[in-house]
C-alpha cells in the first residue's frame, strides 16, 4: 500500500477549517467528538468577525482560539495520524503510557487514552489553575506527537 501522508501543519489545519463553509465542512470530512465544538467556534469566530486571515500566522490563531479549543484541536490531530497507522511501535506505546498512565497495544487504544487523558473542560475557563492543567496536558500530547513523527505545532 501506500505509505501514510504527513498531515498538514497544525495551525495551517486549523486556519484552514475555519475558512471552510459548512457545506464544504460536511462533504470533506466525517463528524468526530471535536466536530461539534469546532464548528461551534467557527460559527462564534466568524459571527465576532475574528477568523484568521494569514494562514501563516499562529500567533494569531493562538491569540484567538481558547487554550482548551487548541489543546482539543492537537488532539483531534494526534487521532487522525494515529487512524493512519498500521500499528503502533514500542516506542509510541511506551510514549502513549508516560502521557496517559494506560496501556495499550492498539491505535483505537492509544486515542481513547488520550480522549480520556483530554476529559472536558469548558473553554471559557480562563483560571490559572485550568490553563496550568491544560498546559500540562498539552505537553504530553506535544510529546506523543514527537514520537508519532508529527510536525510541531509551536
Amino acid at each position: 500500500g501506500n505509505p501514510p501522508r504527513s498531515p498538514m501543519p497544525f495551525g495551517q489545519t486549523m486556519c484552514r477549517f475555519a475558512r471552510q463553509s459548512n457545506a464544504q465542512a460536511c462533504h470533506r470530512r466525517i463528524c468526530d467528538d471535536g466536530w461539534v465544538v469546532a464548528k461551534a467556534f467557527r460559527e462564534q469566530l466568524e459571527s465576532e468577525g475574528k477568523l484568521v486571515d494569514d494562514v501563516d500566522d499562529l500567533t494569531d490563531f493562538e491569540a484567538q482560539v481558547p487554550l482548551a479549543i487548541r489543546v482539543q484541536l492537537n488532539l483531534m490531530t494526534i487521532k487522525q495520524a494515529l487512524k493512519r497507522l498500521p500499528e503502533l511501535s514500542e516506542a509510541q506505546r511506551a510514549a502513549v503510557y508516560e502521557a496517559t498512565g494506560e496501556h495499550v497495544s492498539t491505535n483505537n487504544g492509544a486515542a481513547c487514552a488520550l480522549v480520556r487523558l483530554f476529559g472536558c473542560w469548558d473553554s471559557n475557563d480562563c483560571r490559572p489553575e485550568t490553563l496550568e492543567k491544560l498546559n500540562n496536558i498539552d505537553t504530553k500530547l506535544l510529546q506523543v506527537r514527537g514520537v508519532l513523527g508529527m510536525e510541531s505545532v509551536g
